[in-house]
């Protein structure tokens, strides 16, 4: 990661690298900034009148089920390799510094314009936080979460930064993850952060009931309504009905996508499961139906007229157990219609 050379660029670390050793710079297990060192940069940088940069907040996703299940090497291996990722996607244009844990943070300067930003964070989501890690025993999908803020358009200090990108990282939390905000005051300055906890899932679940048993009609009408819920706060971008015959309806669009001619064989878990569009490659039947639609992750499940529903999206991902919880709840409510 980084060395003398490659921090000496900078006037801030040219002056204190002439008083203390690399070493208490750097996080020892990435060998990017430390928390420390890199929140005084930004204060060095915002002093000198420095020209404009976006502060980004990365934090990864699931991480803690990663641990759990895989163990602590494991989530080592995937920091290391999302750092590595990191610094060579920023490059010469910025820095990255690791928070602590699974969370880091960059700099990147000369950018300040929201569609630039919006298209290196694009950029950086295809190459980096949507990725598939080889570890030293398994293959696993790795995302993360996003939330940035610029000077001096949003903020002009360090710790206005640091609240703003919170927000932005706080909401895009709460839209599902594997996402990415960028500030905009008028939409994000009255955030307030609460912290994350199980009760989300009761959240979402008696929200998909509520909107479920509004007096509508017709069946997709209800459908609609739920699509609108999950897209607006889970960022899944497709909800997917099946009905008994194979027909494939979407609420973004007015008639049958497709059909499905075959039975889906779910695992032990009544789930079929698909994260990158890797793994759609391996059933050809359904990278046959979804692949038109550039559909790359999708999640399936049964319900009990012989039909299916399904969350999907357009880009890798992997789905947390939320997700999982609010799938199973809404075909249950299918169910019992």
């Amino acid at each position: 990661m980084y060395n003398e050379n490659d921090l000496k660029k900078y006037e801030y670390f040219f002056n204190i690298l002439q008083q203390e050793n690399i070493k208490y710079v750097l996080d020892s297990q990435t060998q990017l900034i430390n928390r420390a060192h890199f929140l005084q940069l930004i204060d060095y940088l915002i002093k000198d009148n420095t020209p404009p940069f976006t502060f980004g907040l990365i934090d990864l996703d699931n991480f803690h089920f990663i641990i759990d299940n895989y163990g602590t090497y494991i989530g080592q291996e995937i920091v290391k390799e999302v750092a590595e990722g990191l610094v060579n996607f920023i490059g010469d244009n910025g820095l990255v510094g690791r928070l602590g844990g699974d969370e880091f943070m960059f700099i990147y300067f000369d950018l300040e314009e929201y569609s630039d930003i919006h298209n290196m964070l694009s950029d950086l989501y295809d190459k980096v936080l949507r990725k598939t890690i080889q570890t030293s025993s398994l293959s696993i999908l790795v995302t993360g979460t996003t939330g940035t803020a610029s000077y001096p358009n949003d903020a002009t200090s360090t710790s206005e930064l640091l609240d703003l990108a919170n927000k932005t990282l706080y909401r895009g939390k709460m839209k599902g993850r594997n996402c990415y905000v960028i500030y905009v005051e008028e939409k994000h300055k009255n955030i307030k952060i609460e912290p994350l906890s199980s009760s989300d899932v009761f959240k979402i679940l008696f929200n998909l009931k509520v909107r479920y048993n509004q007096k509508y009609n017709d069946f997709y009408e209800r459908i609609s309504s739920i699509s609108s819920f999950i897209k607006s706060t889970m960022n899944i971008q497709i909800l997917l009905y099946i009905d008994p015959n194979g027909k494939i309806f979407s609420s973004n669009l007015d008639n049958s996508i497709g059909v499905l001619k075959t039975k889906l064989e779910l695992d032990d878990y009544n789930i079929f499961e698909v994260n990158t569009k890797d793994d759609l490659h391996q059933n050809q039947e359904i990278n046959d139906l979804f692949s038109p639609f550039d559909i790359k992750a999708i999640l399936i499940t049964s319900i009990s007229n012989g039909g299916y529903v399904a969350f999907a999206n357009k880009n890798n991902k992997y789905w947390n157990p939320n997700e999982k919880a609010a799938l199973f709840y809404l075909a249950e409510l299918l169910s019992n219609k």
